[in-house]
């Protein structure tokens, strides 16, 4: 049983299925804010590492050695042989951190931490030690990295949104144009309506004739009241773009039962925006 916890400490999961069932949600350690701070962050830990290269304190080797009886020549291959390690852990975790995502954060940080443990037991022999410090900026990278993949995504999804908005606006201010216009045309032809058939009412001759344009009367002022009402809310939109209509709809035929969408639009007439869902996108018109 205690071989068996220990294999299993070091196996690198690769499987997705198995990662995506065992996934729980990820804690941020950095909330930079935006993607540039965080490349900033990245570029300046690849920086670290590079200085900690060039010191020669990313792997160590305290012993001394000689070659043919010459110190020289065996710290010239202690240098290589530290070279080669360091290379080949860069190799690895700049291999494992190209594929970072939501899904696999863990895994490869196992595997990274594994590739340091390895190089260390293959250094052994000859007393080479990758140093803890170096790991723990290949981690702090791993970690940034992929808290930058996910500030990217989230600015995208962002941007996404401000540009929707943006298209929103646009059409709604076309929309309360054409209204504003139709709206006028409509308050002048009733208005104008009116004039003349309070003309006709004076020169009426017969009661009957009296009492039809009379009951005329009354419908036309309604439909100018009516028209006063549309442009008012018409004006009141022109006035605050922002306001706008929350939708909740369904698709029985696509989706099933118990399924909703809602959403939020700024068109002067919401089912416009419902029409305008159910496109091609899916078979059957939203409810």
């Amino acid at each position: 049983q205690r071989v068996l916890a220990e294999r299993r400490a070091n196996l690198v999961t690769m499987d997705e299925e198995i990662l995506l069932q065992s996934f729980g949600f990820y804690q941020t350690r950095y909330n930079l804010g935006s993607s540039d701070i965080y490349k900033n962050k990245i570029d300046d830990i690849r920086g670290r590492q590079a200085v900690m290269v060039k010191a020669g304190t990313a792997a160590v080797c305290p012993t001394g050695w000689k070659i043919n009886n010459s110190e020289k020549e065996g710290e010239r291959m202690i240098k290589d042989y530290i070279k080669l390690i360091v290379r080949s852990f860069n190799n690895e975790c700049d291999a494992s951190i190209v594929g970072v995502k939501f899904s696999n954060v863990d895994s490869i940080e196992k595997r990274i931490r594994k590739a340091f443990d390895t190089l260390n037991q293959l250094g052994k022999r000859m007393n080479i030690t990758l140093m803890p410090d170096y790991l723990g900026l290949k981690l702090e990278e791993l970690y940034l990295c992929h808290e930058y993949q996910i500030q990217k995504q989230k600015e995208k999804e962002e941007d996404k949104q401000r540009r929707e908005r943006l298209r929103e606006e646009a059409r709604l201010a076309r929309e309360i144009e054409e209204m504003k216009l139709k709206v006028e045309k409509e308050e002048k032809h009733f208005a104008k309506a009116i004039v003349d058939n309070a003309l006709k009412l004076t020169l009426a001759t017969t009661e009957s004739e009296r009492q039809f344009l009379l009951e005329e009367q009354q419908k036309l002022r309604a439909k100018l009241v009516e028209v006063e009402r549309v442009k008012t809310d018409v004006l009141n939109r022109e006035r605050n773009t922002r306001a706008g209509y929350v939708y909740v709809i369904s698709n029985i035929g696509s989706f099933g039962e118990g399924v909703f969408k809602i959403g939020v639009t700024r068109r002067l007439d919401p089912a416009e925006r419902v029409w305008e869902l159910g496109d091609a996108s899916v078979p059957f018109d939203f409810d």
